[in-house]
């Protein structure tokens, strides 16, 4: 809450309402409700593509100026940012500003020109030159890198951040810009993108909060003091360390994200769906280690020996029963099958061995092929009538679409849950009605145990807060 001195009056964010209302009832105290609940006119008719979860989302931003589409991957929140737009330039004088990772920024234009025939002038801002000579005339694409150098404008219409988790940090210098940059236009419509809010603890949820209303949840210390678990830490500035969810006050944040976030989930989405069937398989290797033990003393911090090294050992066991499965996966009619690992030296090393081993083409894409090129690889890859994708998770989960590829495994983990979401979404989509099989394998005895147990934990802190989604699941 927050006093207007020229008022004289307490401000309460919608979601207190209720909350207030029976404080007031409760010490007979008279409330009454001054909020204008008129329907809003939009005046755009909604094209017919659009789902009923979509229509919600783009009406709520349209509503209040500030907004966070919170869809599972592969659920259209690129077309509900577009639609949101027009929805606003129908207005009149209209420019706007869309953040995005540099590796989607074609992705972008190329949504635009598909479902926005008539929009404004597109501008691709790709080097730091155009950056400082942007007129923003139109519709502009920047990278979250790029940002710092764009020339101020004197207005904008509308800011999209695309995967808006990159701003996270709170104390990162990309975070602290897009605070004072968003500062400046406060009448501009912001609209936050992202399938994973919550990238690895809830407390990921704050800046990205602030950003669309500043000081709505409080300051960053008071975010996770009322809403994550904490312990002593004599390092740490406050002498606390949080961590976690705060499952006392979890469904008050929930409440409270329903009231500026439109969240949908595959499960929810199925009708508009094809069939996915996601399965976990055990393998059995020839090392093992007390998982517990070692699942302990990640918890507590304590010194791991080259966790990477036993990452890369642990995915190197699970190599032969990967190319049995892709082997198994060609003999039974696919045509398109896609290996994914976490480490760059693990796909490479696939890659080499199914080359080998099997007569269809083989394509390895990992972060050394630039974002320029990598669509276009992906693009040959796709149009061959057999193939097999050897790739890294990082290379692929952002603006990249594999619904060609019909049987998926999974040859690695990875500790953060949003690397495998974003991974898991690049497969199943609501724009593909292909049939997708996906197969995670994980050695028995190994750091895949530990890993998964972290990762399970991690998405049942963020279930508290945010609904399940099927890749969760």
């Amino acid at each position: 809450a927050n006093w207007d001195p020229n008022r004289k009056r307490w401000n309460f964010p919608i979601e207190c309402l209720d909350r207030l209302r029976a404080i007031a009832n409760e010490f007979g105290f008279a409330f009454k409700d001054l909020r204008d609940d008129k329907p809003v006119d939009l005046t755009l008719t909604f094209r017919k593509e659009l789902r009923p979860f979509q229509k919600e989302a783009i009406k709520c931003a349209y509503y209040t100026g500030a907004w966070m589409v919170n869809f599972e991957t592969g659920l259209g929140k690129t077309l509900t940012a577009i639609e949101t737009l027009r929805s606003i330039e129908v207005k009149g004088l209209f420019n706007a500003l869309v953040i995005c990772p540099a590796n989607v920024s074609l992705t972008w234009a190329g949504e635009i020109k598909k479902w926005w025939s008539n929009s404004p002038q597109v501008e691709i801002i790709q080097t730091g030159k155009q950056a400082e000579a942007c007129s923003f005339k139109g519709l502009v694409i920047c990278s979250y890198e790029l940002a710092k150098k764009l020339s101020t404008p004197l207005s904008l219409s509308a800011m999209v951040f695309d995967e808006s988790h990159y701003l996270k940090e709170a104390r990162s210098g990309r975070s602290e810009f897009f605070s004072e940059f968003t500062k400046l236009f406060p009448n501009a419509l912001k609209l936050h993108l992202t399938a994973t809010p919550i990238c690895d603890q809830p407390k990921d949820l704050w800046h990205q909060l602030d950003i669309l209303w500043p000081k709505r949840f409080g300051s960053f210390y008071q975010f996770k003091d009322a809403y994550c678990n904490w312990r002593p830490n004599e390092w740490s500035v406050s002498g606390k360390e949080h961590y976690g969810v705060n499952e006392f006050r979890s469904a008050e944040l929930a409440n409270r994200l329903k009231h500026c976030s439109t969240r949908m989930t595959k499960k929810e989405a199925a009708r508009w769906l094809p069939k996915c069937i996601i399965s976990t398989q055990r393998v059995k290797g020839d090392k093992e280690f007390d998982v517990k033990a070692l699942l302990k003393r990640v918890e507590k911090k304590d010194y791991v020996p080259d966790l990477d090294q036993l990452s890369r050992e642990t995915g190197a066991f699970k190599f032969t029963s990967t190319i049995e499965q892709v082997e198994q996966d060609l003999a039974n009619g696919a045509t398109h099958v896609c290996v994914l690992t976490y480490f760059r030296d693990s796909a490479e090393q696939l890659s080499l061995a199914l080359s080998k081993q099997l007569e269809v083409p083989v394509t390895h894409v990992d972060g050394t092929v630039v974002a320029a090129k990598r669509h276009g690889v992906l693009n040959e890859a796709k149009a061959l009538p057999k193939n097999v994708l050897v790739c890294t998770m990082s290379s692929v989960i952002e603006g990249i679409d594999l619904t060609k590829y019909t049987e998926v495994v999974f040859s690695e983990l990875y500790w953060q849950p949003k690397t495998l979401i974003q991974a898991l979404g690049r497969f199943w989509r609501m724009n593909s009605q292909l049939p997708v099989n996906i197969r995670i394998i994980l050695l028995q005895g190994s750091l895949d145990e530990v890993i998964a147990l972290r990762v399970l934990t991690k998405m049942k802190d963020a279930g508290q807060v945010i609904k399940h989604g099927e890749a969760d699941s």
